[in-house]
């Protein structure tokens, strides 16, 4: 894009506030990285070589702003025909088209190519996908090496005009064999005018063309009109089934009025017999009210009763509650008891053992003392000598 061009476009979306910019043939992004730097941060990026598509969803896979579509964007007489279409993928990739670029290989004998099978769709819906909105300036890039002016033929006006700027990078007449007929598409028509156009390398012109200003305001008052006489004609259709619903009503009232007047007449009868019914049922409520003084007070007499009863009922938990701890003290005693007698016997027991044993050690030592004591004597009476040396 020459500064000449990008001038120009800077100028027009001066006027506005950004939208959407939606590229058919993004590449490799190329086109992405010159708006972006125009200030654009929405983008849509339409791409039907499987090569490119895959870099681009790589590259833009963590901006929310940059939606990829991997696909091939063709005319919808060609979209409804089949479920997909082929691509001529090029090597390089800048060449691949949906066309046959036969009339390139005679410019370029070294291109390479191969047929794919690509998923399609029409301009159309990638225009809906877009939700664009004419208070923005948006933009359109066309670069799908053929059948550009077959694309925007597909448009309506109102769909045309949703964009400011329109940039179709168109290749030179005969370097790609088209699919379908192509008819010119005269924008000059739909408020647009053509700015500036740009050779590229001999195979491809660049045409730049910007909207009219004052066409948008006049789409936008021509929607608005649209807009206002469908309420119009609504709000006379609401009308119109308002008088009827009236109308209705009006029939209804009179007979709700003829029926009410006939039901009072029934409810008059009806109260007259109630009223009747009335009294004697208050004949019979004072007698029932008697009998209800009569059982109130039987009943406050058992409520005295019952209340005595209670009070003797719970003594009589407390009661048992007391015994029950008693009982479980004796026990926890009865054991202490026993635990404390076991001991003794066991210590009794141990002292019998000790007491003997030393019955066995003084019966020893009173044997000891009876063979000394013979010794001595016996000492004593042949070796005097040696006592009176001790």
């Amino acid at each position: 894009m020459t500064d000449a061009v990008k001038n120009l476009i800077e100028k027009q979306l001066a006027e506005k506030q950004l939208g959407v910019c939606v590229v058919i043939g993004a590449g490799r992004a190329t086109v992405y990285d010159s708006f972006a730097a125009l200030g654009y941060e929405h983008f849509i990026l339409v791409e039907a070589d499987p090569r490119n598509a895959r870099k681009l969803n790589k590259k833009f896979h963590t901006n929310d702003n940059v939606h990829v579509i991997d696909a091939a964007v063709v005319t919808e007489q060609h979209q409804f025909s089949e479920s997909n279409t082929h691509l001529f993928q090029t090597s390089p990739a800048r060449f691949s088209s949906v066309n046959k670029p036969n009339g390139l290989f005679k410019k370029l004998p070294q291109l390479a190519y191969e047929q794919v099978s690509v998923s399609m769709l029409s301009l159309t819906d990638v225009i809906e996908s877009a939700q664009l909105n004419n208070e923005l300036c948006n933009t359109l890039v066309l670069d799908t090496n053929g059948g550009e002016q077959r694309l925007l033929n597909d448009l309506t006006h109102d769909q045309l005009v949703y964009f400011d700027v329109i940039v179709m990078t168109i290749p030179n007449a005969g370097l790609y064999d088209e699919l379908e007929a192509n008819e010119d598409l005269t924008l000059q028509n739909h408020s647009y005018w053509e700015k500036a156009a740009e050779d590229e390398q001999s195979l491809a012109t660049t045409e730049l063309w910007l909207l009219d200003s004052k066409v948008q305001e006049i789409t936008q008052l021509r929607q608005a009109l649209e807009r206002q006489t469908q309420r119009a004609e609504t709000a006379e259709e609401q009308n119109e089934s308002i008088q009827q619903q009236l109308k209705s009503v009006e029939t209804q009232r009179t007979q709700a009025q003829q029926a009410a007047e006939q039901q009072s007449r029934e409810q008059q009868k009806k109260i007259d017999a109630l009223q009747e019914k009335m009294q004697q049922k208050e004949s019979e409520s004072a007698q029932l009210r008697a009998d209800r003084d009569e059982k109130t007070q039987l009943n406050e007499k058992h409520k005295n009763w019952a209340e005595s009863l209670q009070k003797q009922l719970e003594q009589a938990k407390s009661d048992l509650k007391e015994q029950q701890r008693s009982a479980q003290l004796s026990t926890k005693l009865l054991a202490k008891v026993e635990a404390d007698a076991a001991e003794l016997r066991e210590r009794y027991s141990d002292k019998v053992k000790s007491e003997q044993e030393l019955k066995e050690l003084i019966k020893e030592l009173h044997a000891k003392l009876q063979a000394a004591s013979h010794f001595y004597h016996k000492l004593e009476q042949e070796h005097p000598e040696l006592l009176q040396k001790l």
